[in-house]
């Protein structure tokens, strides 16, 4: 990783550790299902889909409660600086789980795409 990664990476907070590692099993699932289509998978893939989903909100959410807390502290002349820099921060989370979703969808559309070209498959 490179060091604007790596400062993307810690700007977002912890939330981005559940975050990446949702998002690596989805993208494995994803490369699994292009290499040998399974149904199973299909499921597999819409269940991680929403947990990773869900972990980029709640890091965005739990980022965005933790700054205005801190901000509520400060001298009002700081709050409003303060409370954009903590969001956008925490908007890294979401970022982040949309960017892993969009990367491993294209995986799956290839795995799909595959699979409907495949000689014997359903053409209707």
């Amino acid at each position: 990783m490179g060091s604007t990664m790596r400062t993307f990476f810690a700007e977002g907070g912890l939330g981005m550790y559940p975050t990446f590692a949702f998002g690596l099993l989805l993208v494995a699932v994803a490369i699994a299902y292009a290499w040998r289509p399974a149904r199973r998978l299909l499921a597999l893939y819409s269940v991680l889909g929403v947990v990773e989903l869900a972990c980029g909100v709640l890091g965005l959410t739990l980022g965005i409660v933790t700054t205005f807390l801190y901000a509520a502290k400060l001298p009002p002349e700081s709050q409003y600086s303060v409370s954009l820099l903590g969001v956008a921060e925490s908007l890294h989370n979401l970022v982040l789980s949309l960017a892993m979703l969009v990367l491993a969808t294209i995986v799956l559309a290839g795995g799909i795409l595959r699979a409907a070209l495949r000689p014997g498959a359903d053409r209707s």
